[in-house]
């Protein structure tokens, strides 16, 4: 009875929400509206969801075993005694067997969160391609610019992007909700140097304050450097559309006729084709620098953070007062919380040209639908490839 009421629901929602009214994000609705690709959709995201709070919580742990296991080194390191010594190389087996069993779990998860994955993205590139399919011999004779592409490689694309993007953003909020607290509980553990501006005032935020600050001077700069980067996919996206039309074109003519018979002044290349050359190895050119800018900032940047935590925290394992001093597993562990939220925070600069790809992808998607005639889509032209699939699909879960 439930899954009637979702699966009418979905249906209600689903013809409700037309392409004209979602603004041309049918790349949405086709998948997690329709009554075929309900089960999928929400069942693969909650499935996701499960494996990524669990590899959250392996994470959490493995963190924690770095605390304990440097300090168990650290005290085996200064056993002034043989017997000291004989127990401190026991409990550092101990340490290294906890990290098996900690570790073990998190070796099957990784490969079964990516197969879950796989599947739920290649699941919505199926309902894309159908709906897309549909609309695309429905505006068979005004069909928008690059709409063979569209169907076939951006839907593919688009599929890698969610699979990329979408597992980061997902593990980057529940690695938030773990971390954020360790990382403020350390933030009373370590004291704000004099040299950290405005440290004082941040009382226990202090770490934090100092992560973000860090990160939206990244993001910042990241945003300057890839501005073009839109842009540029899309200007690349349609010129290899027409370079790809061209040479489909070429293939079916007479080799006499093949570009209009015209050729370039060298190599005999036809002329179409040559100046598509030209304009691929320009738009190429000035991505790839583009590019080079964006990751070279990256690395800069990523290189100058590990050491922060530990220019941060040393200073406390000299503290004059024996009570204060941190030890060495509280400054490992504060480095790897540290990094752990800094990494999320600086997500959208770390994955600035990911982003900057899927979006562009997304807009071409979005005014190949905006195009797509009135009642086109699934609706219409795919119900025979439908019907094919129909078992296949409900098999991935």
């Amino acid at each position: 009875m439930a899954g009637g009421t979702r699966g009418a629901t979905c249906h209600v929602l689903y013809t409700t929400l037309t392409p004209e009214r979602l603004g041309g994000f049918t790349m949405l609705r086709e998948f997690f509206l329709s009554r075929r690709t309900a089960r999928l959709a929400w069942g693969g995201a909650l499935l996701l969801v499960a494996l990524s709070v669990t590899r959250a919580a392996l994470e959490a742990a493995i963190v924690g075993w770095y605390g304990s296991f440097y300090n168990t080194l650290q005290s085996a390191a200064s056993a002034a005694s043989a017997p000291a010594a004989a127990a401190g190389r026991a409990a550092v087996g101990d340490g290294l067997l906890r990290f098996a069993a900690i570790g073990a779990p998190w070796a099957v998860l990784a490969p079964l969160g990516a197969l879950v994955r796989r599947h739920f993205c290649f699941g919505w590139r199926m309902a894309l391609t159908e709906a897309y399919v549909g609309a695309w011999a429905a505006c068979a004779l005004a069909a928008p610019e690059g709409a063979s592409q569209r169907v076939q490689e951006d839907t593919a694309r688009f599929s890698a992007g969610v699979e990329l993007l979408a597992g980061k953003v997902l593990d980057g909020v529940l690695r938030l909700y773990i971390f954020l607290p360790k990382l403020l509980a350390f933030g009373e553990t370590f004291h704000a140097p004099s040299f950290v501006p405005l440290g004082q005032l941040m009382g226990r935020a202090w770490l934090l304050y100092v992560a973000a600050s860090i990160a939206c001077v990244c993001w910042a700069v990241s945003a300057i450097i890839a501005r073009p980067l839109v842009d540029l996919e899309v200007s690349n996206q349609r010129i290899e559309a027409a370079f790809r039309k061209q040479l489909v074109i070429d293939e079916d003519a007479p080799r006499d006729e093949r570009s209009g018979g015209a050729k370039a002044a060298s190599g005999g290349v036809a002329e179409p084709i040559a100046q598509l050359f030209l304009l691929l190895r320009r738009n190429y050119r000035a991505l790839y620098c583009n590019l080079l800018l964006i990751e070279e900032w990256l690395e800069v940047s990523q290189q100058f953070v590990v050491i922060i935590p530990f220019a941060l925290g040393s200073i406390q394992m000299f503290a004059a007062e024996a009570e204060e001093r941190a030890s060495l597993g509280d400054l490992m562990q504060l480095s790897s919380v540290f990094q752990s939220v800094f990494e999320v925070l600086s997500l959208p600069a770390s994955s600035w040209a990911d982003v900057q790809e899927f979006r562009s992808v997304v807009r071409r998607l979005c005014e190949f639908e905006l195009a797509m005639p009135p009642g086109s889509g699934t609706n219409s032209g795919v119900g025979a490839v439908r019907g094919q699939s129909d078992d296949a699909d409900e098999r991935l879960l």
